[in-house]
């Protein structure tokens, strides 16, 4: 990602500008977001994380 000090609404706007002039880095960073996402939120990796937890909670 790109980062920016908190409250530089300067450098967020630089940010912002370099993604919309750089179709590349976009796309890039696009994908990583994606694939994160996949990864951290997908049915296969969120179902047996609830089922631990309920099993846990259910052996207390």
């Amino acid at each position: 990602g790109l980062l920016f000090d908190v409250g530089d609404v300067a450098g967020m706007a630089q940010g912002a500008l370099r993604l919309l002039g750089d179709q590349a880095l976009y796309a890039r960073m696009a994908a990583a977001a994606r694939a994160r996402a996949v990864n951290t939120f997908s049915e296969t990796t969120v179902v047996p994380k609830y089922l631990e937890a309920y099993e846990r909670a259910k052996g207390r």
